[in-house]
C-alpha cells in the first residue's frame, strides 16, 4: 500500500469551502422560505387592485403614458386593456388611491375616471 495523503481518512475529512458554502446557502434559503410560509404578512405587503376608465386608445397612447405610470406605480404594476370598450387601466399598488391613479393619468395628458 502506498502513502496516504493527509486528511484523506474517512473520519477526519475536512469540509471543502465549496461544500460549506452550498450547505450554508441551502440552509439559509430553506430557512427564508420557511419564514415566508409561517409569517407571510410580516414579509409581504398587501397589494390592492385599482381600475379606472381612461381614454388611452392604442399602443401609441400607452407609449406616452408609460414613463409617468412607471415612475408613479413601478414597472409591471399597471396595464391598459385597449380591447375593453372602457379602456380600463388596472394598477396593482400598496399605498396609492384611486385619486392618485387618476392624477397620474392626467399628468400624462389623458383622462381617467372611476370605473362604474
Amino acid at each position: 500500500m502506498g502513502k496516504r495523503k493527509a486528511n484523506s481518512c474517512l473520519g477526519c475529512r475536512t469540509i471543502s469551502t465549496q461544500n460549506l458554502v452550498t450547505f450554508s446557502f441551502n440552509y439559509v434559503t430553506k430557512l427564508s422560505v420557511l419564514k415566508l410560509i409561517l409569517h407571510p404578512k410580516k414579509y409581504f405587503k398587501a397589494m390592492k387592485t385599482i381600475q379606472v376608465k381612461t381614454n388611452i386608445m392604442c399602443g401609441s397612447c400607452i407609449t406616452k403614458v408609460t414613463p409617468v405610470l412607471n415612475e408613479t406605480f413601478g414597472e409591471d404594476n399597471w396595464k391598459v386593456d385597449t380591447q375593453n370598450p372602457k379602456k380600463t387601466l388596472t394598477v396593482l399598488t400598496e399605498s396609492n388611491s384611486e385619486n392618485d391613479v387618476i392624477k397620474a393619468v392626467e399628468k400624462a395628458g389623458y383622462k381617467a375616471e372611476e370605473l362604474v
